[in-house]
């Protein structure tokens, strides 16, 4: 199939520069430090376990992540047709759906095997050092967070496609990443508010249903709920909550941030001048 052969360069281009193995040193670096620090900071006080180390690498996975992944693909489609490579790629036998099918697949491999090798260190160190250390939840773990590194490579992806400025790309990755990563529960905030007649307070410690799911649709905050398969520690539901909370919901809306972003980038670029 031609998004194959896509798949393929775009992965085999990747791995033959600098920056692949940068990335691959930032994840080992990243979670096996975490690791080992998390070991020896709460050994002083407690047993380390891996529910624990869970928890505290969710947090830092939900920050670097989504940098990692609008960094590998806003220049995706925008920096080929910048570059003219685009139109080059296009004389082949590809389709502009077959090209975009195969950089989201070809990104999407780049950072799951980053992952990888990172939590991979930190399973070794979690089994050395650890007083519990379950296999198996980590590498549920493991998979939610390649997930949500897919999540922003259709997002960035989706975003590349649509327009044909890497610059313009650039800022739109860094508006969404500022919305939907700090500024979206203010913006809900400011909704329920103003559904109350701006009287009430601007934050409140309960809010409406309608509120609660709006603040786990960014793919970070699904990417928390679906660990709740994990624990329930770890999740957002809780007795009596909403069924949106359960983490089989924060699941699918983690597929859709991969699916959705480049099916819309792409029906702009489908008939746009290259």
């Amino acid at each position: 199939m031609s998004w194959t052969a896509v798949a393929r360069k775009d992965f085999q281009d990747s791995i033959r520069v600098k920056w692949f193995w940068a990335l691959a040193a930032l994840f080992v670096v990243f979670a096996g430090g975490a690791a080992y620090l998390f070991a020896e900071v709460i050994q002083t006080g407690g047993e380390a376990t891996g529910l624990g180390f869970i928890a505290l690498l969710s947090s830092a996975t939900g920050l670097l992540v989504p940098i990692i992944g609008l960094m590998l693909g806003y220049k995706t489609i925008a920096g080929e047709r910048e570059s003219g490579s685009l139109k080059l790629l296009l004389s082949l036998p590809h389709t502009r759906a077959e090209v975009v099918a195969g950089k989201l697949v070809g990104r999407s491999i780049v950072i799951s095997i980053a992952i990888l090798i990172g939590y991979a260190v930190a399973v070794a160190i979690g089994l050395a050092l650890f007083a519990e250390f379950v296999v198996t939840d980590f590498l549920i773990f493991t998979g939610l967070s390649i997930l949500l590194g897919f999540a922003w490579i259709g997002i960035s992806l989706g975003l590349s496609t649509a327009t044909a400025s890497t610059s313009r790309a650039a800022a739109l990755a860094f508006g969404f990443w500022m919305v939907f990563e700090f500024l979206w529960g203010l913006l809900v905030s400011l909704l329920v508010w103003a559904s109350n007649g701006f009287s009430g307070g601007l934050f409140m410690t309960s809010m409406p249903d309608w509120a609660l799911f709006l603040n786990i649709l960014p793919p970070t905050a699904s990417f928390s709920n679906a660990n709740g398969v994990i624990s329930e520690v770890l999740g957002t539901s809780g007795q009596n909550a909403p069924w949106f909370t359960e983490p089989w919901f924060g699941l699918v809306v983690l597929l859709a941030w991969i699916v959705v972003p480049v099916a819309l980038g792409f029906l702009r670029f489908r008939s746009s001048d290259l």
